[in-house]
């Protein structure tokens, strides 16, 4: 039945962005109504689908209750005619954009196409994004989670925008397809971005394709990582405060939706939604005072507009206020008198590694290190979590078509007119996604880490290719430029897709491993890891035994799948997983109790190998229904220790 539910949920996202890029195609041009409508399917739903998930809403039923309401407004007929006027333009516009479109298509399904059959292997994913996602395809609430670990508390946007993917098939087929929407909504970022100064949308796509060549970018797409996804979000609120020209509630509302995004993707994106939302504010009274409008009765109706998807983007932080008394559990945030508990000791407030607190300018140092490494050693940590250079020569490709751009126009320009000027309408955009991108790289942690700061990487690089010096550049020169970067995209795609993992070269030689190297993925087309080929293909109940519980520092775990609970969600992320802890090894009265009635109807039981002791003496008559089946000895990386697995035999169960 999820199946079902997951195709209605796809048939609901596509509905929402055809229909709101033909409703406004006339009245916002094609560029910014397809990035409008991508906003709302992508970003805009999974706020909805979360938010009813906070008041017990199921997922399944909120995309009857949204399919509905799309029928339903389209019986109307302020509804469906500028939609069915505006889907009568598709045609011709394809027909005109169709290189453009093309780009994208094959951009796009390069991605999918891999998605089908790479299992996943992002830490991150594996250790609780993933189990996010499970919980949440299961689950019709965000609450009674049994979280095995506690950074399945995390604020995770991109997973609930991701049951659908997750669903449709029935499998775990595209699980990790999370993120490739948000890619489909870079593209058009970056498209609206280069508009002004690029007439072309075959040439502001190729530009556009070079930028997300970059090898922490392309790869991205295909990991249960979130980071591509709150790239996009920053990207998107960047480019629509420095661009849109007039102060319209819908354009307001829309950019909200951006920052919510920011907002709901990590609890990091605080700091940085703060700063973007100010920057919105700005842009609107700027732009009203232009247009002579009261600024008292412009912001009341502009914060109307983005009031709602502001509200919805702090369902995630409501829902740990409730459960954990800290709204951005599992961080630990200290600020003055203010002490929330959390394990994880890092956040914008603090002091370590990723920086010295809220503002901290030594990010831009690394972060211009980071870039300055790529530039003359290309990429040298070969996957999809590269520390320093992920974005390769990217932007040095950048630099130097931007600097030949210049020299090019201003030769053709004075030789044409004998005029050489700045086009303010272009300069000052620039200037102020530079500047907007530098703030929020000063708030990001850990700039020195690539995936951290792809939103501002991708503003600043497309700012430099969008200055102009001069009044009409000619189209030739254009072309050129867009041919050039078109090769080296191909050429740094080529590289990637061969070199790095998780590339198509290294998806593809996964045919080849045996079951001790196969990743335990739930729907890993190539095979079933040894460590997990106990798990069955029906729903199963798995106690597994963590050291869990809240105490003064927190919840406290110690999963023996800390690193990859993933698979034991199974290839449909129905089984559900049993966090249990064992008298003797931890003080924990509530998950000892757990433990106690989940060894009465689990299925599978797996437990370190050192506490077996324990619990044979802590359940002695328990302990005859269960039969070994699996040792898993410890090596580095997801089984730090050894564990073993149990399977229940007793023939009737409670």
């Amino acid at each position: 039945m999820s199946g079902i539910f997951g195709s209605l949920g796809i048939l609901v996202q596509l509905a929402l962005l055809f229909g709101v890029a033909a409703s406004l195609r006339s009245s916002r041009g094609t560029a910014l109504a397809a990035l409008y409508g991508a906003l709302v399917a992508i970003v805009g739903y999974p706020l909805v689908v979360v938010a009813l998930l906070f008041v017990n809403v199921p997922w399944q039923v909120t995309n009857v209750i949204l399919a509905a309401t799309i029928v339903g407004a389209f019986a109307l007929r302020s509804v469906r005619e500028p939609v069915l006027n505006g889907l009568r333009m598709i045609p011709s516009d394809a027909r005109r954009n169709w290189p453009a479109l093309a780009i994208i298509v094959a951009a796009l399904g390069i991605h999918w196409t891999i998605a089908a059959f790479k299992p996943e292997v992002s830490g991150d994913g594996m250790m609780y994004h993933g189990p996010i996602l499970a919980l949440l395809s299961q689950s019709g609430s965000l609450w009674g989670w049994d979280m095995v670990s506690q950074y399945m508390a995390y604020t995770d946007l991109t997973m609930v925008g991701a049951i659908n993917l997750a669903t449709f098939t029935g499998t775990a087929a595209f699980d990790d397809a999370a993120q490739i929407p948000h890619l489909f909504v870079l593209l058009l970022v970056l498209n609206v971005a280069f508009q002004r100064r690029f007439r072309s949308s075959t040439v502001r796509m190729c530009l556009a394709i070079l930028i997300v060549s970059a090898p922490v970018i392309w790869l991205q797409p295909r990991t249960l990582l979130v980071d591509l996804a709150y790239g996009a979000a920053i990207s998107t609120s960047i480019v629509l405060i420095a661009v849109v020209r007039h102060a319209r509630p819908l354009d307001t509302m829309m950019c909200a939706m951006a920052i919510a995004g920011v907002l709901a993707s990590k609890p990091t994106g605080i700091a940085t939604s703060a700063l973007l939302l100010g920057f919105l504010v700005l842009a609107v009274i700027v732009r009203g005072v232009r247009q002579r409008a009261r600024v008292g009765p412009l912001l009341l109706h502009h914060a109307s507009a983005a009031l709602v998807p502001l509200l919805l983007s702090l369902t995630f932080y409501a829902r740990n206020l409730i459960a954990f008394g800290n709204p951005v559990y599992p961080v630990r945030v200290s600020l003055g008198p203010l002490d929330l508990r959390g394990v994880v000791d890092f956040s914008l407030f603090s002091s370590g590694d990723r920086g010295a607190g809220l503002v901290d300018l030594i990010r831009l140092r690394t972060f211009a290190e980071g870039l300055a490494s790529g530039a003359m050693h290309g990429v040298t940590k070969l996957d999809y979590d590269p520390r320093e250079g992920g974005f390769g020569y990217v932007p040095l490709w950048i630099l130097i078509l931007a600097v030949a751009l210049l020299i090019a126009q201003a030769i053709v320009g004075v030789l044409r007119t004998s005029r050489f000027a700045w086009r303010a309408d272009l300069f000052v955009p620039a200037i102020i996604i530079t500047a907007l991108s530098i703030g929020v790289i000063t708030l990001q942690p850990a700039s020195f880490d690539s995936r951290y700061v792809i939103g501002p990487t991708v503003c600043i690089l497309a700012a430099t290719l969008a200055i102009s010096p001069v009044l009409r550049p000619p189209r030739l020169i254009d072309a050129i430029a867009a041919l050039c970067a078109l090769i080296l995209a191909g050429n740094q795609i080529w590289w990637t897709e061969t070199h790095m993992n998780p590339g198509l070269r290294s998806v593809l030689d996964t045919r080849s491993y045996s079951a001790d190297l196969q990743a335990d993925t739930p729907g890993n087309p190539w095979g079933q890891g040894w460590r997990t080929s106990w798990l069955g293909d029906d729903c199963s109940t798995i106690a597994l035994q963590t050291s869990g519980g809240l105490d003064a520092n927190g919840w406290q775990t110690d999963a023996p799948f800390a690193a990859l609970p993933y698979p034991l969600y199974g290839p449909r992320l129905c089984n559900e997983v049993i966090g249990i802890t064992i008298p003797g090894v931890v003080a924990d009265g509530a998950r000892q109790g757990a433990a106690e009635a989940a060894l009465m109807t689990a299925d599978y039981l797996v437990l370190y190998e050192r506490d077996m002791a324990f619990w044979e003496a802590a359940y002695p008559a328990s302990a005859q229904c269960w039969q070994r089946i699996l040792t898993i000895p410890a090596f580095e990386g997801s089984f730090p220790e050894a564990n073993a697995v149990l399977a229940n035999t007793c023939a009737l169960r409670n």
